[in-house]
């Protein structure tokens, strides 16, 4: 099935009309819009094309003239049922036409048409008829059959999140909250396999409003944050009662152990706002006989529930301090944390005690953080839906700090913010 987008674009530009200013409820309303143009532009199959169809059979056609087209044509005064006959064609490829010749081959097999006041034609005639439709209705069903036919495929879950990021501008992970893919041969793209349910359908709009929750700026700019730590003050190194961390007195804490309970996450950072962040880590390596140190770095929601990813692998030089640096998009409460790679164990690390301990370890004199990083305020990801349409605070009952898009003419606005969204989802020119 294929929704048209003019059908999409005035159901919800009316929806958004709903409210006072027309943008009350473009929050609530788009999400419908957005899983509307992303799924709709995608369940759709090509139709095969007939192209070796017959003419009408020349005494197929004599016979019909000589019946019937003197109470059901295009010359007939009133033709009876408004069923014209001249007006079909030989494209039984085409479900209406196709219907319409067998209603033809029904009526006048059964002897009810042409009426008892009219001529019937000869069995020869008849028959002419007959098997005229019964030949192009086979010989469509064979072609159709012999071209093949296409199965509706949605997205699977790696190219919707692929869509929706591409659409709204921004990198945000929605494969997570769908339901794993059926697959079929090993491969998670093939149209059999890919069902859809109600389920599917309620996670894909939760999916969209995730998404349009991350690309729309509904507060101000989050205040720029520049602070550096010391890992001494963070939490794992703190609270652990297993001795692996050794301390200097310049705040540099040593890490001898490769444990991954023993990972320190810079817990004295939880970022409030999602957004891109840059930080800096001066590490070297110790009793390492000036050779480098591994380590790690993972980013995301830390804990045995947390999601998160690796941002990657990087060298400690043995001989001196050296500053790494990096940026990474985190979400709200999100955070990062290091562990080395290679070392002891935990346990053969504490049964020496980290201050006796002279096996090799990466030391680590402080992480500085800096964000969120904007190049401007709303983001692209904002602008890219709403323009440069203006903000204004929201109303007394929503929390004081919330800002909404507003409009001097919210039809006009409305419109060519569903009209630009759409060209960017059904990727062509849609019409008004």
């Amino acid at each position: 099935m294929l929704i048209s987008p003019t059908f999409s674009m005035l159901f919800f530009a009316m929806a958004i009309m709903m409210s006072s200013d027309g943008f009350f409820y473009v929050r609530k309303i788009f999400p419908f819009a957005l899983l509307f143009f992303v799924v709709s532009g995608l369940l759709r199959a090509e139709q095969p094309v007939l192209t070796s169809l017959p003419l009408i059979d020349a005494k197929a056609l004599v016979t019909l003239k000589t019946h019937c087209y003197s109470c059901h044509s295009q010359s007939s005064e009133k033709p009876r049922g408004n069923f014209k006959l001249d007006q079909l064609t030989s494209n039984f490829e085409d479900r209406s036409n196709r219907d319409a010749w067998q209603l033809v081959f029904k009526k006048m097999k059964s002897g009810e048409m042409p009426p008892k006041e009219k001529t019937k034609p000869t069995e020869k005639e008849s028959f002419s008829v007959f098997d005229w439709i019964n030949s192009s209705t086979k010989l469509a069903d064979v072609q159709r059959l012999k071209e093949g036919r296409v199965v509706l495929r949605r997205l699977n879950n790696i190219e919707y999140e692929n869509t929706m990021r591409d659409l709204l501008g921004v990198p945000v992970e929605l494969r997570g909250l769908l339901p794993q893919d059926g697959s079929a041969n090993g491969f998670d793209n093939i149209g059999e396999a890919l069902h859809t349910s109600s389920f599917l359908m309620d996670k894909y709009l939760e999916g969209a409003d995730k998404g349009l929750k991350t690309a729309i700026a509904n507060l101000p700019q989050p205040p720029l944050i520049k602070k550096q730590y010391s890992l001494k003050d963070m939490h794992p190194v703190k609270t652990t009662t297993e001795k692996v961390f050794r301390h200097q007195d310049d705040g540099t804490v040593i890490c001898f152990s490769s444990s991954a309970w023993q990972a320190v996450g810079l817990t004295s950072f939880y970022p409030p706002d999602r957004g891109k962040y840059k930080f800096r880590i001066s590490a070297s390596g110790f009793q390492s006989q000036s050779k480098p140190v591994v380590y790690r770095i993972d980013a995301g929601v830390m804990g045995m529930t947390g999601k998160n990813n690796l941002v990657g692998y990087f060298d400690a030089p043995g001989d001196k301090p050296t500053v790494l640096e990096f940026t990474e998009e985190l979400e709200p409460r999100a955070t990062i944390r290091i562990l080395p790679y290679g070392l002891a164990s935990a346990q053969a690390v504490h049964k020496i005690g980290a201050d006796s301990y002279d096996g090799p370890g990466l030391a680590v004199q402080w992480v500085e953080v800096e964000g969120p990083l904007y190049e401007s305020w709303p983001p692209p990801s904002h602008r890219r839906i709403f323009g440069d349409l203006p903000t204004k605070a929201a109303p007394v009952y929503n929390y004081s700090k919330r800002v909404e898009v507003t409009s001097a003419d919210p039809e006009s606005d409305a419109g060519k913010i569903l009209r630009s969204f759409a060209r960017r989802a059904f990727r062509r020119s849609v019409s008004d």
